[in-house]
């Protein structure tokens, strides 16, 4: 920051780094008349690029600096779309279609030495029995007294390896059916997709490798700056794991609608759509919901009382909520040439 700032001496200031973020990307799409009566188009597209964060993968308050070691991120996007089409006659067609969508987005330290405990001689051993590779971050007061220098964590926190990150997937399958009777177009069809995100499980003031917060304690000197510089800290905390979440939900839907034109003037539309969105899950043990009438108030109670998750009460669902098995949506309306 001394070298990039031209006038030295003020206490207060912005750093505002320029990063390029440099991308590519490519789309293809295959049409191919299968018959009269039968189409099929294909799509494909994909994007890749290289994100920079050299202060917070996310976001960070305006007195945080850079971090020793900037975080790369070579983010990689695809999109895939299949559509068939059959006319089984001049008045009947139907339409079938899925698409996939998937996006990576794998952070890690472009050089990790320069954050490793062992390089730089800090040898104070994490909690829990676990002392991560990576140093502990530094949080000052809320304000900026004292600079903050944190990132998530990087040990082992995202696909094995010594990432921060995420994967989203996005499967999708649904049909189209369409039949003219007379003066009606009748429409139905169905709706399906899933929608999975498996992601690091840390927080960017708390992970793994620990996370020392200054000023404001019941010991400090009632000057941040040198309760850092004498190494008195707030508070110290720390996750002993950074599991990785694999959540997903589904959604399936139907509908059937009419399109009546009753004269040369007035259309009508009408329909219902019937909606099920699931409930997020993941956990092998189930998410964990609160039960009033399982608490107990007393001495003997056991450990986290009131607390109930699938794997102790099959009649939980994974998710923890139940969904209704619909949402009805209506729709009418009506067209009217002037």
């Amino acid at each position: 920051l001394h070298d990039a700032l031209p006038i030295y001496g003020y206490n207060n200031f912005q750093y505002t780094p320029s990063e390029p973020q440099n991308r590519w990307e490519a789309t293809g799409k295959v049409d191919y008349a299968i018959s009269d009566n039968s189409k099929l188009s294909v799509s494909y597209t994909r994007q890749i690029e290289t994100d920079v964060h050299p202060i917070g993968v996310w976001w960070t308050p305006p007195w945080t600096l850079p971090y020793p070691s900037n975080v790369t991120a070579p983010t990689t996007s695809q999109d895939f779309m299949a559509n068939f089409t059959h006319v089984f006659s001049p008045t009947t067609t139907n339409e079938v279609v899925f698409t996939y969508a998937r996006y990576i987005n794998p952070s890690s330290l472009s050089n990790a030495k320069l954050v490793d405990r062992t390089n730089l001689g800090f040898n104070v051993t994490g909690l829990y029995g676990h002392t991560t590779s990576q140093i502990p971050n530094i949080e000052g007061p809320w304000g900026g007294a004292v600079p903050n220098i944190d990132e998530f964590t990087f040990d082992g926190a995202f696909q094995g390896g010594n990432e921060f990150g995420a994967i989203k997937k996005d499967p999708s399958f649904y049909d189209n059916f369409t039949k003219v009777i007379g003066s009606h177009t009748l429409k139905a069809g169905f709706y399906w997709d899933t929608s999975e995100n498996v992601q690091s499980s840390a927080a960017l003031q708390v992970g793994s490798q620990g996370n020392y917060n200054i000023g404001w304690g019941a010991n400090d000197s009632g000057n941040a700056v040198a309760d850092f510089l004498l190494g008195v800290n707030n508070s110290y905390q720390q996750q002993n794991i950074i599991p990785t979440q694999d959540l997903k939900f589904h959604q399936w839907s139907l509908y059937a609608q009419d399109s009546f034109k009753a004269n040369r003037q007035l259309t009508l539309n009408y329909g219902m759509r019937f909606d099920h969105l699931g409930q997020w899950y993941g956990a092998p043990n189930g998410a964990a919901v609160w039960d009033p009438a399982s608490y107990n108030n007393t001495a003997a109670a056991g450990p986290n009382t009131g607390l109930l998750y699938h794997a102790i009460d099959s009649r939980i669902p994974l998710s923890g909520l139940k969904s209704p098995l619909f949402y009805y949506e209506p729709r009418v309306g009506m067209a009217y040439d002037i």
